[in-house]
């Protein structure tokens, strides 16, 4: 049994936004999305399970052939390669509340309670040619950089795998292995479409924070009494206050550009729940004339339902601050920009200039004397 040390609470809330327990099928899909990330960078081909295109994909003789990805985790027609077992752990206990920094109206919600402390978990091979380093190596990698788990975007799910001994050599042995050994039904001719993620176009950064007393995080924009929940565990929620000042503070001249192009900027960096237009990003309205259509207004043309994004996810994500193992207040950012994107924007630029205003100022625009960045 291999254990992960919770740094901030592991988030799998159900239809009320509780986490009662820790569920298999809530670490699942975060294990299988870094799984996808770490072989579309290798340049294996990794269908999106989202949507219609997914495996499998029928051959011309009538068989069933499947992605890296979908061969390892299961898909129509064939059952997952292991089985993840999950030891015991603690919940933490808080209620439901919002976040909200000063001039947002709605704000950001957590839910009711979360995972902390140490958890054990466990993989199963179900197949005697499977290796358990195919999943234990994407699960290190990110507990590293990012974090497992729902609502990672709210800061959710940093952990420290403590095991850290596997190494991209043995993983990528193993892979290689799995693809040779049932070639007949892995898919090896196809590319990964550019628009999904890929470990080629993601971006890592970690910071660290020397407060000068133990209740700084009461200064923080959209402080509240539910932070003493979390900061009692070594938790202080910064993820709303940053994201806050990146997308409507002084930050938003960082990606902001002068050729009316950035709404649909916002929309691809941050997201969206509004439809949008596939070709420019920018949101669309019912089309009066064709009422199954959308209207993109900066198209200037009418969208059947292929031609738009019923919502689109957060490219960036901010940790919530955490004492490391080291014992220091850290917090990290980490996302992915395809740089073959249909907004226009200089990914490398972005990147420069975030990473200079980070390690030069505060989100609350002050000098951040206190601040270092370790790595990007």
């Amino acid at each position: 049994m291999q254990t992960l040390s919770v740094k901030t609470p592991i988030w799998t809330g159900n239809i009320d936004s509780v986490t009662q327990r820790l569920k298999e099928s809530g670490l699942m899909g975060s294990i299988r999305y870094w799984s996808e990330i770490v072989l579309r960078g290798l340049g294996y081909y990794v269908c999106d399970p989202t949507n219609g295109n997914r495996c499998p994909d029928i051959s011309k003789d009538n068989k069933l052939r499947y992605c890296l990805n979908c061969f390892i985790f299961g898909a129509t027609g064939l059952r997952r390669q292991f089985k993840l077992v999950i030891g015991q752990y603690k919940t933490l206990e808080y209620k439901r509340f919002n976040v909200k920094p000063q001039g947002r109206k709605r704000g950001w919600w957590f839910g009711k309670n979360g995972v902390m402390g140490n958890v054990g978990i466990k993989i199963i091979p179900l197949r005697s040619s499977f290796e358990s380093e195919i999943i234990y190596y994407p699960i290190n990698l990110a507990s590293k950089f990012a974090a497992i788990g729902a609502k990672t975007h709210h800061g959710y799910g940093i952990v420290h795998f403590c095991n850290n001994n596997y190494n991209f050599r043995n993983y990528h042995q193993a892979i290689d292995s799995i693809k040779t050994k049932f070639r007949e039904i892995i898919i090896t001719q196809k590319s990964s479409h550019k628009q999904l993620p890929s470990l080629k176009d993601m971006f890592f950064a970690r910071f660290f924070i020397n407060p000068k007393n133990e209740h700084w995080y009461r200064k923080i924009d959209g402080y509240s009494e539910e932070f003493e929940c979390w900061a009692k565990e070594g938790v202080y929620i910064i993820s709303p206050t940053i994201r806050n000042w990146l997308r409507y503070g002084r930050g938003r001249k960082i990606w902001k550009n002068q050729n009316n192009q950035h709404k649909a900027i916002e929309n691809f960096i941050f997201g969206t729940t509004k439809k949008i237009c596939k070709f420019c990003l920018h949101m669309t309205q019912k089309d009066r004339k064709k009422k199954s259509n959308q209207w993109c207004s900066h198209c200037q043309k009418s969208l059947e339902t292929k031609e738009i994004y019923e919502r689109m996810k957060s490219k960036i994500f901010i940790s919530n601050c955490f004492k490391n193992e080291e014992n220091r207040y850290e917090f990290r950012l980490w996302g992915w920009f395809p740089k073959d994107n249909n907004v226009n924007l200089d990914v490398d630029k972005f990147l420069s200039d975030l990473k200079e205003c980070f390690d030069k100022k505060c989100p609350d625009n002050k000098k951040a004397k206190n601040n270092k960045n370790k790595s990007w």
